[in-house]
Order: structure tokens, then sequence, then C-alpha cells
């Protein structure tokens, strides 16, 4: 357990110093595809939609039935300082039954050595206000507010249970509904070797997605408290936003 943590925490997220957008773009004069693979867990333990409890490490109990997250405004980075953004990318990227993974293919991404990169949990605010502009998937998988301000960033949604519960099961809903502008999280990450892209071969970065941290790292947000089940927004969102930014999702390994 120690050696894995260890070696998530090596080559995971370091914070990158800052943007700049004098940055030179790379010119895509071959292009190949990129895999992004995130492996769904909580904890050490895979992720099973709707059957599976986890203890969390609030000593909470939890089963987790959906997540989902809109991935966007992917940005590889050079050791030069060159950059390349996929501009039209707006992906969906969500768990599901009997898989405890989710591979997001991005296409023609030119070739070249890339050593970092990052993208944005949900969307930017130029198009996060224009529904008729995005497939109907992200409206018909429940990541549109009509009756609020643009998409959810991020939807988790689940089970919590207590033996303090009179409730059948002694379980109660949990639910993290996360967007508005204030809560755009833009992950940003080092490769601890070069990510290769080549013509012949896709490349391709392995993700490790801990569902637990959301709860738990670094805010503690006890689900025993009734308004930690149910976030829709204000302080406790925030909160939410900062643990999946910093831990939940690390790179495991590039290839």
């Amino acid at each position: 357990m120690k050696h894995l943590i260890a070696l998530i925490i090596l080559s995971s997220i370091i914070i990158i110093s800052c943007d700049n957008d004098d940055d030179p773009v790379v010119v895509p004069e071959t292009t190949t595809d990129l895999v992004l693979n995130f492996e769904f867990k909580v904890g050490t333990e895979a992720l099973e939609l709707g059957t599976g409890r986890y203890v969390l490490g609030n000593e909470d109990t939890v089963s987790i039935d959906q997540f989902k997250f809109i991935l966007s405004n992917l940005t590889l980075r050079q050791s030069d300082g060159g950059k390349w953004i996929d501009e039209e990318g707006y992906y969906l990227v969500k768990a599901s039954n009997g898989v405890t993974n989710f591979q997001l293919t991005i296409e023609d991404v030119p070739v070249g050595n890339y050593s970092s990169m990052e993208f944005h949990i949900g969307m930017d605010s130029a198009m996060n206000f224009k529904p008729e502009s995005f497939p109907i998937l992200f409206q018909q998988e429940g990541m549109y507010w009509d009756w609020n301000t643009g998409y959810k960033f991020l939807l988790l949604e689940g089970r919590y249970f207590s033996d303090s519960l009179s409730t059948p099961n002694n379980s109660t809903g949990l639910t993290a509904h996360i967007g508005d502008m204030i809560n755009l999280e833009i992950p940003q990450f080092s490769f601890s070797d070069t990510l290769i892209l080549e013509s012949e071969n896709a490349g391709r970065v392995n993700f490790n997605v801990d569902l637990g941290k959301i709860y738990t790292e670094p805010n503690v947000l006890s689900l025993k408290e009734a308004n930690n089940r149910n976030i829709m927004g204000g302080p406790n969102a925030l909160l939410i936003v900062e643990n999946y930014g910093n831990g939940m999702i690390v790179i495991t390994s590039i290839e």
C-alpha cells in the first residue's frame, strides 16, 4: 500500500507555475491519436457502480451510482515551451456499469515530445451557457442545468450508509452536482517520463481517479452532516472542487 501511494505521488500532479499565453503554438505537420485512460477507484478498490460499498478516509460508508465529468481545453506542453490546445474538444468522462475504466481518444494531436498536460474539469466561460452548441448527449446525460447557469462540470450520485439512519437499508441519498464558473478547476500534470507521440502509434496516458478523495482530501466533509450529502453550490462545493483538483486524478503511467 505504501509503495502504491508513493508511486502515485511521484508520478502525479505537480503544480506548474502558470500559463503563458505567449508560448508558441505547436504546428501540426503530422498528427496521431492520444488515448486518455481513466481507471475509477475508491481508495484501492475498483469502482463498482451501485453495488460496491466503500469506507472512506473519514470512515463514512458510501456506494456510488453515477460519476461523470466534462473534460475540455486539453493542453499539451513541450519542454521548450511549445503547446498544443484541443480548442474544439469537449468530452464526457463517465463511469459505467460492468467496467472500471473509461477510454477517451483525442484525435489529430501533433506528433512530438511533451512534458506536461492540463485540462479543464468543466466548461470555459465562452461555452458554458450555449447548450445548443453541444451534442444532445450532454443534456441527455443530465449535465446541464436549464434552471441555472450552464453545465454541471462534475456529477456524483450515490448512497450514504449509517446505522444512525432510520431509513430503508439505513441509507440516504448522496449528491454532488458541481457547476458555475467559480468552480472551474484546471488540474495540471507533469510527466515523469517524456510523452513521445509518433505518427505510427497512438500515445496513451493512464490515470487513477480516486472518488473517495472527493470527500476526504485535503478537505474532510463528514457525511454525518446532512448538508454535506447534497451539494450543488456554495462553500461546500468549493471544498469539493479543491479536493478533486488536488489529488483525485493522478497519472500512473504513460505509454
